[in-house]
C-alpha cells in the first residue's frame, strides 16, 4: 500500500518537502499507537530509522558520481533533517518502549537439575554412538555424534550460539594441554590435585563476537568424539573442501557448511525430559552460570577470568548476564533499609544479619586487610573442587552455595547490657567511631573479657560497624 501516490520509488524519498510523509509513514511501519503515543514494534522503528541514513548516504554518493548536483543538494538537505529530528521523534521513544518491554519480560533461567539432565542425555548419547562406530562406520550414528557433540561443547563451554557450531579443524589441531612444557615455573607452583584435575581438559582458541579470540575447554570424552567425527569424514561423504568440523555431508554451495546449533538445542532439551526445555538455550544458559557463580562471592579477579572466558568484559558480564535474584534481595537488600528508616527493631534485625555474614568480609575491612589475614574467609577455596562431581559442568557450583547457608543458620542472641559497655569502655561511643576495629584487636579483647567469648572477631566487628551513626 502506497501512503504517497507521488513516491514511485525509494530514492524519491530523499527530498525535504515530503520529509513529513517519511515519518508518517515510518511510524505506520512501526505500529505507532497515537492513543498511548508508543511504538508495538519498536525495534523496527529504531531499524528502519538507521537504514533510511544508510540508504541516504549511499543515494548522495551515486548522485555525486553522476554528478546530479540538484538531487544531491536534495539528498543532503534530507539528511540534515532526518539527523536532527529522528533522534528525538523516533529513536527517543522506540528506545523507552524498548526498554518497557525488556523490563516487564520475565528472565526464567534452567535450573540446575535441567541443565545435568540435558547434559547427562547428550553424553549418554555421545557413549551409545562411540559404541555403535568402534566397530564399523554407520551414517546415523556418526550424525548423532555430531549433533550430540556440538550441543554438548557448547553446554560445557557456555558459548554464543554461532561460535562452537563454526569450529574449525585448523582450531582444533592447534588444541593445548596442561603440561610442564608449557610454562616451567607456574606448572612447578600448582598444587598436584590441580595438576591431576587440569590434566582432564585441553584448551584451544577459537574467533568469538568481534573477532575476539576466545577458548574452549574439551574434556576427554570430547575429544574421543571430535577424533572420530574426523576419523569418518570421508565415509560421511563430507566435502574435503569443508574446513569446519561440525560439517553437514555433501556438496551443497548453497547451504550452510556446518550444522546450526539453535535447532539442536530446542530439539535436545526436549528429549532430555527437562521440567522446563524452553529455558534452556544458549542465552540463558550464559546468564545462568553469571548469576550463579555471582552467589559465590567469588572475587573479582575470577570475575575477570570468567567473563574473558565468556567472551566479553567484566561490566557486560554483570550488568547484562547476571540477572537480579530476588531472595538475596529480599532477605538482605531489605535489612539494610529497614535499619535505614532508623526503626526501634533496627537492632535486632542488623543482628541477625551479623551471624549470616560471619564469614564474609565486612566492606570496612579492607584497610586492615593485613591484620585480618588469620580470620578472613577467603573466597577462593570456592573454586575447582566445586566442580568434581563428574559432570564437569559449571552449574554445579550452586550446590556449594546452598550449603554453605545451611551451615550460617545460628540462633541469634542479643547483645547484653554487659557486652555492649565493655565495647563502650574499649573503643569509646560507638555511634561516633570513626574507623573500626581491625579483627586482630576484637580477637584481643575477647581474651581480655570472660563476658565476650562466645562472639567472634566478625561479630563484633559488624556490631561496632552498625552502631556508627546510630542515635542513642
Amino acid at each position: 500500500m502506497s501512503y504517497d501516490s507521488q513516491i514511485s520509488e525509494f530514492q524519491d524519498i530523499f527530498n525535504p518537502q515530503i520529509y513529513g510523509t517519511v515519518i508518517k509513514s515510518l511510524r505506520i511501519v512501526a505500529n505507532w499507537d497515537i492513543t498511548t503515543m508508543t511504538f508495538k514494534t519498536p525495534a523496527v522503528a529504531s531499524n528502519l530509522a538507521t537504514l533510511v541514513t544508510k540508504c541516504c548516504k549511499k543515494f548522495r554518493t551515486e548522485c555525486i558520481k553522476i554528478q546530479d548536483e540538484q538531487r544531491k543538494k536534495l539528498a543532503e538537505n534530507f539528511l540534515l533533517l532526518w539527523q536532527e529530528e529522528v533522534p528525538v521523534l523516533i529513536n527517543k521513544k522506540a528506545l523507552e518502549n524498548q526498554f518497557d518491554k525488556r523490563q516487564s519480560k520475565k528472565i526464567v533461567l534452567p535450573s540446575k537439575e535441567d541443565v545435568k539432565r540435558l547434559y547427562d542425555y547428550l553424553n549418554n548419547e555421545c557413549n551409545i554412538c562411540l559404541e555403535i562406530l568402534k566397530d564399523e562406520f554407520n551414517f546415523n550414528a556418526w550424525k548423532l555424534l555430531t549433533q550430540c557433540t556440538l550441543i554438548s561443547i557448547q553446554i560445557f563451554n557456555r558459548r554464543r550460539a554461532g561460535e562452537i557450531e563454526r569450529l574449525l579443524i585448523a582450531n582444533y589441531q592447534t588444541k593445548q594441554d596442561l603440561t610442564e612444557h608449557i610454562d616451567k615455573e607456574l606448572y612447578k607452583k600448582l598444587a598436584d590435585t590441580t595438576k591431576n584435575f587440569a590434566k582432564q581438559f585441553v584448551r584451544l582458541t577459537i574467533r568469538g563476537k568481534r573477532g575476539r579470540p576466545v577458548s574452549v575447554l574439551l574434556n576427554p570424552l570430547a575429544v574421543n568424539c571430535i577424533d572420530t567425527i574426523l576419523a569418518y569424514r570421508e565415509q560421511a561423504n563430507v566435502s574435503s573442501n569443508n574446513e569446519f568440523i561440525f560439517s553437514v555431508p555433501g556438496n551443497n554451495d548453497t547451504a550452510k557448511k556446518y550444522i546450526r546449533e539453535c535447532p539442536l538445542m530446542r530439539r535436545f532439551s526436549n528429549d532430555c525430559g527437562a521440567a522446563m526445555p524452553s529455558t534452556l538455550r544458549g542465552t540463558t544458559l550464559r546468564k545462568h552460570v553469571a548469576t550463579y557463580t555471582s552467589l559465590l562471592n567469588v572475587e573479582d579477579c575470577q570475575i575477570d577470568k570468567l567473563a574473558n572466558f565468556m567472551g566479553h568484559a567484566k561490566e557486560i558480564h554483570k550488568s547484562y548476564y547476571q540477572v537480579p535474584v530476588p531472595i538475596s534481595e529480599i532477605t538482605e537488600v531489605s535489612k539494610m533499609l529497614i535499619a535505614a528508616l532508623g526503626d526501634d527493631e533496627e537492632e535486632d534485625i542488623l543482628d541477625g544479619n551479623e551471624e549470616d555474614s560471619e564469614s564474609d568480609e565486612n566492606s570496612e575491612s579492607s584497610a586492615d586487610e593485613d591484620e585480618d589475614t588469620d580470620y578472613v574467609i577467603n573466597s577462593k577455596n570456592i573454586s575447582r573442587n566445586d566442580y568434581k562431581d563428574g559432570s564437569s559442568d559449571y552449574s554445579q557450583a550452586p550446590e556449594s552455595t546452598s550449603q554453605t547457608i545451611k551451615k550460617r543458620k545460628i540462633v541469634r542472641r542479643r547483645w547484653t547490657t554487659a557486652e555492649k559497655n565493655i565495647l563502650i569502655k574499649q573503643f569509646g561511643r560507638l555511634s561516633k567511631i570513626t574507623r573500626l576495629p581491625s579483627l586482630v584487636k576484637c580477637a584481643e579483647l575477647i581474651k581480655k573479657n570472660p563476658i565476650l567469648h562466645d562472639r567472634t572477631p566478625a561479630q563484633i566487628k559488624t556490631f561496632i560497624n552498625n552502631q556508627k551513626g546510630c542515635k542513642k
